[in-house]
């Protein structure tokens, strides 16, 4: 299991995008773009989110 240990995570929806990413890889359905881009994009479409608030 991961621990999410940050001191600041976006969103619970940005959380299970990465965790479902990270299953995907671990299985071998994904690739590891895929996790990459879930953290990165993720995390920029959840900032632009919270600056438009």
């Amino acid at each position: 299991s991961v621990t999410w240990n940050f001191s600041t995570i976006p969103s619970e929806t940005w959380k299970d995008g990465v965790g479902s990413a990270l299953l995907e890889y671990a299985q071998g359905t994904g690739d590891w773009d895929g996790v990459v881009s879930a953290f990165v994009d993720g995390w920029a479409t959840e900032y632009a989110a919270a600056a438009n608030k």
